[in-house]
């Protein structure tokens, strides 16, 4: 006899109806969306949103905000290093528009882009080494 619904991930059928904060990650940042409805499978951690649109655009919209703050962050470093976008674009790679899409966040960097990036914010004089 079924206890509740079944879960296509796991095959159990005891997902229960419950409201929970989920919490969300994006590039090592955390935010939690309050009040989700949905089944939730104990075994597994499998749910199935019953409002899942609420959910996504709380969640794109708090990726939007990291993205822009990480663009504005790519932004200040190269000025403080004193490159135009399209030097750094050829010197870190990505070609001569790679900061402008970088900085209006239409594309992400490299993690090993941003690190260097990070590391050269901290240690201006380490440019010169990569020049």
């Amino acid at each position: 006899m079924s206890k509740g619904k079944l879960c296509v991930a796991c095959g159990n059928d005891d997902m229960a109806f419950d409201t929970r904060n989920l919490t969300f990650a994006h590039k090592g940042r955390e935010t939690v969306v309050p009040g989700v409805p949905g089944w939730f499978c104990p075994h597994c951690g499998e749910a199935y949103l019953e409002d899942g649109g609420r959910y996504a655009e709380a969640i794109a919209a708090f990726s939007r905000g990291i993205d822009a703050l990480d663009a504005a962050e790519l932004r200040a470093i190269r000025k403080k290093l004193g490159l135009k976008q399209a030097d750094a674009g050829r010197l870190f790679g990505g070609g001569v528009n790679a900061f402008s899409e970088y900085e209006r966040g239409k594309t992400q960097p490299h993690k090993s882009t941003v690190l260097l990036l990070k590391l050269l914010g901290r240690h201006p004089e380490l440019l010169k080494e990569l020049a």
